[in-house]
């Protein structure tokens, strides 16, 4: 009988957290796995984190590291579902405190990122719409943050240059982004869904 990666990371987890575990190298060994997966999560969402208080960001890597387990052999595409986590939260005692669905969008932008960066040569567009109203960051601030921490993306917009975000892509209401990878590289495209603004 072949025993799959997936059952034994199973077995492993069981292992772990039995009471038969609870001894100082049991506690070390959860508390570094604990670790790797929140600083997988502050590595693979960098913009998510920069736009969020940092003491906010480090709660919320930790709330989601100590709740779902990894269970893909990569530590580094760990977090798939930390959108949907930043999402729920309007559930949450906290519900009012920030726009998190504004949030969750950008945490989307980023597991596609993550996608399309471990595609094998290209990948289907993944889009996500980001309504700008509820944005506690500019829109030129995001897109400079998506340059500056992904810095291996390819950044096209269908706006204005690059350059020259400030004047429309601030006045947007909604923005599109959309990602994929062609080839090589991985490309982010930056579209204004109301071109022509809210007042037409």
């Amino acid at each position: 009988m072949t025993v799959t990666y997936a059952q034994q990371l199973h077995v492993l987890h069981q292992a772990i957290n039995s009471p038969a575990s609870s001894s100082l190298g049991g506690t070390l060994y959860r508390n570094n796995i604990q670790r790797r997966k929140e600083q997988a999560l502050s590595t693979s969402f960098p913009v998510t984190g920069d736009a969020f208080p940092s003491k906010t960001f480090m709660a919320l890597c930790f709330a989601y590291a100590k709740n779902y387990p990894s269970v893909q052999w990569d530590i580094n595409v760990y977090g798939s579902q930390f959108p949907d986590f930043i999402a729920a939260q309007v559930n949450s005692q906290q519900a009012t405190v920030f726009p998190w669905s504004w949030y969750s969008g950008i945490a989307q932008i980023e597991q596609s990122i993550r996608l399309a960066y471990y595609a094998n040569s290209s990948s289907e567009p993944l889009t996500v719409h980001l309504n700008m109203q509820s944005s506690p960051v500019s829109a030129k601030g995001i897109v400079s943050l998506f340059i500056k921490l992904h810095r291996y993306l390819k950044c096209i917009d269908n706006i204005v240059g690059i350059t020259g975000f400030a004047g429309v892509v601030d006045s947007a209401h909604n923005l599109i982004f959309t990602v994929t990878r062609n080839k090589g590289d991985v490309v982010l495209l930056i579209e204004n869904s109301d071109p022509y603004g809210s007042d037409r």
